[in-house]
């Protein structure tokens, strides 16, 4: 089945084959019937240190977490925060909480006081997990806020004055976790079982509220017992939370780390474990290409290798396809408001597009009227799913502004549909800018500098000309110092291979790094005052 346009409606709709398991009970209950399915089966292995989980040991884990956390008092509806790396805890903890019908809401655990209290004052949980390598953060931030919830370490470290989460594994009299019947979650297309936040490359996070349906839906047909899966994000972006879902309700194995993306440690994981799915995004696959010894690496076992989050050049995909011999490169596209991907090029792949609608989803492109558009007609992408987004949390005008009029998600993302049905995304609304009224995409210039030899990263902004009324094109470059190149060669090859208006009259300027957010994604607006800044250096001098 394929994605199929409605001429009449100007409607793009996926395969309307239904979701393997029944979205309409509860996350909890759907995570440990699978566990429960294959109890000797190795769920998780942590890269760190070794340690293995069971799927049954994962089951008894989460059941006594989720039986232990009602004993202290929490109940459906409260809200539980997470600010724990990839460590072999978290997941027991994720899943308690859906088991008990208490939203989760996971914020990056390398995040600042001041960012973490940003988020937690909107939701202001009833208790926080965090790691003893972030807790004064996490306390300083809690009380910048003057909140005062319950904090659990989780990880390996302890702390002799705080309790610790396996202090939730312990035995319950009289439970017994082979018969154990979760509550029942009423609703679950309409409750909330996971807190994410927006990217954050445009401004400041969101709370994105996603249904137990939501993640049911998404996490299901995707793999098998035999696959393992990898992916560096913590469980605070949407990348991060479907690896953990969709390795656990596909039966797979998940592999885990708390250490930070490096190209070698990337590699060392593959090979070691025998990855044959993994998730990256274009930032980090373009430091993987740079690893001195990638040529090396065996990567035989790989069999997916999905990226996103992100603009993916065909340059970079065709890099990385280069070393998979038994593997394709996927490229996605999707946004956290949906829970998951849209579309993605798999099984067939056109160059420059991010593929065909997965099933159960509806898209339109709209102009700056709201009127639909038909193929090749470039305009705003609008995304509908089976089980609408729930809004984000405690703000009612953000979540209308969500919305167009007949309750479509508005992406702010541009692009179009050809006449076979692939979409292409051309480039975030809120990132394009103009140059005397030429409306540019940055990521046109990105992708012809991406090319050039010694470049590792780029971002292209429009810095404000105040005086002329217009932006000017700039990039700003991570450059592999190894490599002999100049900004003026740059501002050459940008002139040699693109029409006059996208030139880099703004400058272009090396940098010892991009701004970016923990998964990987430039923040675009950091990015545009940073250049801004160093051209304004320019004009002085």
């Amino acid at each position: 089945m394929s994605t199929k346009f409605d001429p009449k409606s100007k409607i793009w709709i996926g395969p309307q084959n239904k979701c393997i398991f029944n979205p309409e009970i509860g996350l909890g209950e759907i995570i440990l019937a699978v566990l429960a399915r294959t109890p000797n089966k190795i769920a998780q292995i942590s890269a760190d240190n070794g340690v293995k989980l069971t799927c049954s040991e994962l089951r008894v884990k989460s059941i006594r977490l989720a039986e232990n956390l009602k004993r202290k008092g929490y109940k459906f509806g409260d809200i539980i925060a997470t600010v724990s790396r990839n460590n072999h805890d978290i997941s027991a903890v994720v899943f308690g909480c859906n088991i008990i019908g208490a939203p989760v809401n996971c914020l990056d655990p390398n995040f600042t006081a001041t960012e973490i209290s940003d988020l937690l004052m909107i939701t202001k949980p009833k208790l926080v997990f965090c790691e003893n390598y972030n807790l004064k953060n996490v306390q300083s931030a809690l009380n910048e806020i003057n909140l005062k919830p319950e904090i659990i370490l989780t990880g390996d470290e302890v702390h002799e004055d705080m309790i610790h989460v396996t202090s939730l594994y312990e035995e319950i009299k009289g439970l017994n976790e082979r018969f154990y019947i979760p509550p029942s979650i009423p609703n679950p297309s309409k409750h909330t079982a996971i807190i994410l936040c927006s990217s954050g490359t445009t401004g400041k996070s969101k709370g994105v509220c996603l249904s137990h349906s939501t993640m049911i839906s998404h996490s299901s047909g995707s793999g098998n017992e035999n696959d393992s899966l990898f992916c560096f994000s913590s469980l605070y972006w949407i990348s991060g939370m479907l690896s953990l879902m969709m390795s656990t309700i596909s039966g797979m194995t998940r592999i885990i780390t708390t250490e930070p993306f490096s190209g070698k440690r990337m590699c060392e994981i593959i090979e070691n474990y025998k990855i044959t799915r993994i998730s990256a995004p274009p930032s980090q696959i373009s430091q993987l290409l740079e690893y001195k010894d990638i040529d090396s690496v065996d990567f035989s076992s790989i069999q997916l290798f999905i990226l996103g989050g992100s603009f993916v050049s065909d340059n970079l995909r065709k890099r990385l396809q280069k070393h998979l011999k038994n593997g394709v490169v996927i490229v996605t596209y999707g946004l956290t408001e949906i829970g998951g991907l849209a579309s993605l090029t798999f099984p067939v792949i056109k160059l420059g597009s991010v593929g065909t609608l997965r099933p159960r989803m509806m898209a339109k492109i709209v102009d700056e009227t709201g009127t639909n558009l038909g193929y090749n007609e470039s305009g705003e992408i609008c995304i509908k799913f089976e089980f609408p987004f729930l809004g984000y949390y405690g703000d009612e005008i953000q979540t209308r502004n969500a919305f167009d009029s007949e309750g479509w998600v508005k992406t702010g993302d541009i692009g179009y549909f050809d006449e076979e049905n692939h979409l292409y995304m051309l480039d975030r609304k809120k990132d394009m800018f103009k140059y005397r009224n030429y409306q540019i995409n940055p990521s046109d210039i990105e992708e012809i500098l991406q090319k050039v030899t010694g470049i590792l990263n780029i971002c292209v902004v429009g810095i404000p000309d105040h005086d002329n009324g217009t932006d000017l094109p700039a990039a700003l470059i991570l450059k592999n110092e190894k490599i002999k190149l100049t900004e003026t060669e740059i501002i050459k090859i940008a002139e040699e291979n693109l029409p006059d208006y996208k030139h880099l009259r703004g400058g272009c300027y090396f940098v010892d790094a991009l701004p970016l957010t923990p998964s990987g994604k430039v923040q675009r607006k950091l990015a545009t005052e940073l250049a801004s800044q160093l051209y304004e250096k320019i004009i002085i001098c």
